[in-house]
């Protein structure tokens, strides 16, 4: 399968180069904001565990609130229990400079 898909590749590029352009950016931005979400999540996760909370669930929400504010961010709802054992559900939003900062629901 490989092959065929090396094959399917260069033939593309031979036919269409600007698609095969278009085509390797997609998937080099695809794979960097897979990685970036992927430290994102633990940035949450070791916020949340130095106050003692439990992570139960973290959930990508790119139209939460304030989507449209400032970029390099990403916002995420996430679910954790604090010491007593309550469940909370937040909205957080991270970035690579950004730190971590939690909206409450309520």
């Amino acid at each position: 399968m490989g092959e065929e898909v090396i094959r399917w590749a260069l033939a593309l590029w031979e036919q269409h180069p600007i698609l095969g352009l278009v085509l390797i950016a997609l998937v080099v931005f695809v794979l960097l904001q897979a990685f970036l979400m992927a430290f994102d999540r633990c940035r949450i996760i070791a916020y949340l565990e130095k106050q003692g909370d439990r992570v139960e669930w973290i959930r990508w929400a790119p139209f939460g609130p304030g989507w449209m504010g400032s970029p390099g961010t990403r916002i995420y709802k996430v679910g954790y229990l604090d010491g007593l054992g309550i469940l909370h559900v937040e909205y957080c939003r991270t970035g690579p400079y950004a730190g971590v900062y939690f909206t409450d629901l309520q």
